[in-house]
Parts: structure tokens; C-alpha cells; sequence
């Protein structure tokens, strides 16, 4: 009988469930490939579907509180001890697990608050002797915008060069190039992969246009959604002839703020506010419309989906990816964009528009998932890349 290569997958979540449910996606193609164990870094929430099969080892749960540090999410213990436990299990898990490939997300590119837990399991996993290949996961733009951002491409360029044997970026590169939001002084060496896009379970998301009801908003994780969905309602009461309209509030919004939007909804017939919903391309196909902000799962979403959307991006003074990716997007006629600052009043007549609107043919690669998998198998079996490319 033939052993199964083994894979070992770091991923630790902070401030949303982006960067889990783009693994979760990966790891269930990888799983018919490979025996999996799933390194954790925070708690799995039911939102986030994991795959039958793989092994998942939880690491004590951390996250930034408040942003920039980070704490025991039980508030019971100092970070340093925590992150001391964290780094021991992390390391005894490469030594037992003795993996083929090792799969980082988002580190050296982010996390850097992580470095010693995650260059301890890479060695580790190497000690342990399968010779395994050691890939950084990444989405398709990163932020940029730190104060230290030359500082910080320079450290992470030294990073791979150093323990890592190539880069997936998850992303058509027709539509973005690593190199376009990585900028070290010095170039990397080490191949890079852009894989397409990662979107689960594609090929069975049908639009059922004849059936389509209900304009539908929402804000992936929900952590930062509020005011989107807040504005939403607002517009949606100053409209005329409207579809239904279904707020799904995300895991992530806070439980007082999830109760002051279902409050304030409770006197507008054709409303129904939710906390997450279990499909939600299940949801956009019957949708006349979507409103969601411009994070990659929902943006993925959205367009396999076919439905007429509205992004919204979210900003910050330190992080623009999500207003690059819709400008990129509504520059290929995929879909329309608003973008801070906005009132009301501009949020109803873009809800208004967009039943109206009729996107553009999708004509990029949504086959990442599948894609990395087959990659990742080939690697391990030939033990060198095939191709290199420099950023």
C-alpha cells in the first residue's frame, strides 16, 4: 500500500475569517491529495466550513486587543507565556507530523509578531527528514501603507529567500502580480506561483435568475460592517418598489451592535436581518442585487455567482486593498463600486442602480483551488519547481 504524502498548513487568524476560509478552500483539494494537519491560530468558527478528514491541532487562541498587540484571548494569560506555549506545540507538531510540504499563511508577508513559532515549526519540519518544501499562501494584493513598509518587504524578501522554497499567490495574474504590492530592494529568487483564484465549490453555483427576490447586504466576517449595513437599512427605508431586502450581519459584529441593527429594523416591512447564513451563493443566486464590501472570499463569491453587485469597500489610513481589487474589478465591467465617503443618499441610488446592472463576462482564472492542488502534488513529486519567476 502506498503512504500518502503528508502536509502540514500554519494559519492564524486575527481580525477576520478571510484568511481561514481561503485555506479551509485550499485544504479541501489538497485533502484528496494529501493526509492533512491544520496548524490553528484561532478559533473555528461554524461559519467557516473545514474538510472532513484533515486533522486540526488548535493553538491556545490569541488575537489583537487592542490592534497591534496581541493578547490570550481568555484574558488569563501574558502573551509571552502564551506565545511560548504556542510556539512549543507548533514545533512538536512538525517534529511528529514529519510533513512532505509545509503551507504559511499569509508569513513572511504578514504576522511578523509570529516569526518565532512559525520559522520553529519550519525547522522542525525539516529536522523531522522528509526534505519538505516549504510554501508561502498569499492572497491576491496585499496592504501596504505601514510606515516601515520599505523596511518590512526588505525583512520579508530575507524571510523567503532564507526558509521558504516558493509563493502561491492566489490571484489570475492578468488581473495582479505580487510584484505590483511587493517591493524589496533586492528581487526574490524563489518561484512564484500565481494560481488563480480561490473560490470553493464553483462549479456547482448556478444563478437562477427567474427566481431571483431579494437584494441582499453583506459584510463577510462583520468585524468592520457595521456602518455598511447600518447605511443600508437607512437607504433601503427611502425606497420605492424595492425587493426584499436581507441584512446578513457576519459572525464577527459585536453582539450589541448585531441587536441594535435587528432593533432598528423591526419597523420596515421586507427586511430580515440574519447573523450569517450557511450558503451564501446560495443566497446571490436568487438575489436581484448584492451589497458587500470588497474583501477576497466575498469578492469571489460575488462573481461566480453572476449576480449585479455593489462593492464597498473597506479602508483604512493603512490598508487599501479592498478599494485596488474593486477599482479592478469595476474597471473590467464585473461590477460597480462605491467608496468612502459615502451617505445615505449616494448608498440608495447605487441599491437602486445595481438591479439594473448587468456585469461583464467573468474571464478569469477561478480555478486556484484546484490549481494549487495539482502544484503543490507536482512539486512534492519532482522535488524542484518547474518554472520560476522573479517579482
Amino acid at each position: 500500500m502506498t503512504t500518502r504524502r503528508r502536509l502540514l498548513c500554519y494559519c492564524q487568524s486575527l481580525m477576520g475569517l478571510g484568511h481561514l476560509a481561503r485555506t479551509a478552500t485550499l485544504l479541501e483539494s489538497l485533502s484528496q491529495l494529501f493526509d492533512i494537519t491544520l496548524l490553528l491560530g484561532g478559533p473555528a468558527p461554524s461559519d467557516v466550513y473545514l474538510p472532513d478528514g484533515i486533522t486540526i491541532i488548535q493553538l491556545p487562541a490569541i488575537e489583537e486587543k487592542p490592534p497591534g498587540t496581541v493578547q490570550d484571548s481568555l484574558d488569563i494569560r501574558s502573551p509571552d507565556v502564551i506565545l511560548h506555549r504556542r510556539q512549543r506545540l507548533a514545533a512538536h507538531t512538525a517534529t511528529t507530523t514529519a510533513p512532505d510540504v509545509v503551507l504559511i499563511e499569509l508569513f513572511p508577508f504578514g504576522r511578523k509578531k509570529f516569526t518565532p513559532e512559525i520559522l520553529g515549526l519550519i525547522k522542525a519540519a525539516r529536522v523531522a527528514g522528509r526534505n519538505p518544501i516549504v510554501l508561502s499562501s498569499v492572497r491576491d494584493i496585499l496592504v501596504r501603507g505601514r510606515s516601515n513598509q520599505q523596511a518590512h518587504d526588505d525583512r520579508a524578501r530575507d524571510v523567503l529567500m532564507k526558509h521558504f522554497d516558493g509563493v502561491l499567490v492566489h490571484v489570475d495574474q492578468q488581473f495582479a502580480r505580487l510584484a505590483e504590492t511587493f517591493k524589496p530592494r533586492h528581487p526574490v529568487s524563489i518561484p512564484v506561483y500565481h494560481t488563480g483564484f480561490v473560490v470553493r465549490n464553483r462549479s456547482t453555483r448556478k444563478r437562477r435568475v427567474g427566481e431571483a427576490q431579494q437584494l441582499v447586504v453583506s459584510s463577510g466576517g462583520g468585524r468592520y460592517g457595521e456602518p455598511l449595513l447600518r447605511s443600508a437599512l437607512r437607504a433601503y427605508q427611502g425606497m420605492d418598489n424595492a425587493p426584499r431586502l436581507k441584512l446578513i450581519a457576519g459572525p464577527m459584529l459585536p453582539a450589541e451592535s448585531f441587536g441594535q441593527l435587528l432593533k432598528a429594523s423591526q419597523n420596515t416591512d421586507g427586511v430580515h436581518v440574519v447573523r450569517s447564513v450557511p450558503d451564501l451563493p446560495a443566497e446571490l443566486a436568487v438575489a436581484v442585487g448584492s451589497v458587500s464590501q470588497a474583501g477576497y472570499n466575498t469578492t469571489m463569491e460575488v462573481l461566480v455567482s453572476g449576480v449585479p453587485a455593489l462593492l464597498v469597500p473597506f479602508v483604512s489610513p493603512t490598508d487599501d486593498e479592498q478599494s485596488r481589487r474593486a477599482r479592478r474589478l469595476a474597471d473590467l465591467g464585473l461590477i460597480r463600486v462605491l467608496e468612502a465617503p459615502y451617505d445615505d443618499a449616494q448608498l440608495r441610488w447605487q441599491m437602486q442602480e445595481i438591479c439594473r446592472f448587468r456585469p461583464a463576462r467573468v474571464n478569469l482564472d477561478m480555478d486556484g483551488a484546484a490549481n494549487s492542488a495539482k502544484l503543490i502534488d507536482d512539486l512534492v513529486g519532482s522535488r524542484e519547481p518547474k518554472r520560476r519567476i522573479s517579482v
